[in-house]
């Protein structure tokens, strides 16, 4: 019976670490496609939003960043996520706080930038 309920065990988290693998395709599939339409569909996408947000998928910060004012707090905030995972994203940022005056908030997002190209 031990046997048994270990193999169970064993076989149920394997199931659930090979499935977070599969979070962010499901998500891409998802939240970009055209079925979409009805008000429950909407209340499912924002839900998939926040998980993937939370997961810190780009497909859902991405949506998520369109859907604030440019400027506020929770842009900046999920801009900074996906500024962190993408270098396009963090130049994105960095021309932000230029456009802006910060020339010390757009260095540090462009220095990643500038050592990856730098000659070694």
């Amino acid at each position: 019976m031990k046997f048994f309920r270990l193999v169970i065990l064993l076989s149920l988290l394997t199931l659930l670490s090979a499935s977070s693998f599969l979070l962010a395709p499901y998500l891409q599939s998802a939240l970009t496609s055209d079925d979409n339409q009805t008000s429950d569909a909407e209340k499912t996408n924002q839900a998939l939003v926040a998980l993937g947000v939370k997961h810190r998928q780009i497909i859902a910060l991405e949506l998520a960043r369109d859907h604030q004012a440019v400027g506020t707090n929770q842009w900046l905030s999920l801009s900074q996520q996906l500024a962190r995972q993408t270098p396009s994203h963090a130049l994105e940022l960095a021309d932000y706080y230029l456009d802006n005056h910060d020339v010390t908030s757009a260095m540090l997002w462009l220095k990643p930038q500038l050592a990856q190209k730098s000659p070694k």
